[in-house]
């Protein structure tokens, strides 16, 4: 998903860091007046409760769009662990 934010500029750590433990790339971020605009590429699993997330962070005074982007391979969340395999290949012993 495609996400674009609109916080104070004051926020912006604290939501970027949000979005990059949601697994999140950023896209860009530019100064829009007093606010910061924030594009970032974003699985759609790890967004399920985020209006909540942002309204916290940013007390309430930040917005967000979403919009599908496509369908791509989710990065891993640790990138050490390669992916397990798949069920079918399993055998009780």
């Amino acid at each position: 998903m495609t996400l674009d934010i609109r916080a104070p500029a004051a926020l912006t750590a604290a939501i970027i860091g949000d979005l990059k433990s949601r697994r999140g790339e950023i896209d860009a971020s530019a100064p829009v007046g007093d606010t910061v605009a924030i594009t970032a590429l974003v699985p759609l699993a790890t967004l399920f409760g985020y209006t909540n997330t942002l309204g916290w962070l940013s007390q309430g005074r930040a917005s967000f769009k979403m919009e599908f982007r496509g369908y791509a391979v989710v990065p891993s969340a640790t990138d050490d662990h390669p992916p397990a395999a798949p069920a079918m290949a399993m055998r009780a012993g």
